[in-house]
């Protein structure tokens, strides 16, 4: 592990030993010249990322800027939550997103409020069907119920 380690870091990348420090003697002394640091991802990228999997955690998903949540027991039923905006104050209640937000709420908010964007998936609609219960869902072009 020390010698995977130290060929991440002579390549010039960097990558966090958190935790590593106690288990592979050795991480902590391996020092790059700073000029050859290459992050992996901007902060700003790594955030956008991290506040995808809390809404897939959630049952959340975006549809044209907005904030949708899954309806409870419904399999393809969102309904509307909150503006992008307003999730994302509401975020910065959290720990892990407090101070990234306040960082970066600024450059955030425009991107990610976009209706067009393609940074986090959006939600697709179904003009066809309609979820019924228990997984049934009505199709107007057949007429008929399917699962």
């Amino acid at each position: 592990m020390v010698d995977s380690v130290s060929e991440i870091h002579r390549a010039g990348l960097m990558i966090d030993t958190f935790g590593l420090d106690d288990i592979v003697p050795g991480t902590t002394q391996t020092l790059v010249s700073p000029s050859l640091h290459k992050p992996l991802s901007k902060p700003v990228t790594v955030l956008c990322n991290d506040i995808q999997l809390a809404m897939r955690k959630l049952h959340y998903i975006t549809y044209r800027g907005d904030i949708y949540k899954q309806v409870a027991k419904a399999h393809f039923t969102f309904q509307y939550l909150c503006s992008m905006k307003t999730f994302l104050h509401s975020l910065m209640g959290n720990k892990a997103f407090k101070d990234r937000l306040i960082q970066h709420i600024q450059r955030l908010i425009p991107i990610m409020s976009e209706p067009e964007s393609s940074l986090m998936p959006q939600l697709k609609r179904e003009r066809d069907l309609i979820e019924v219960n228990d997984g049934w869902l009505w199709s107007f072009s057949s007429g008929s119920f399917v699962q």
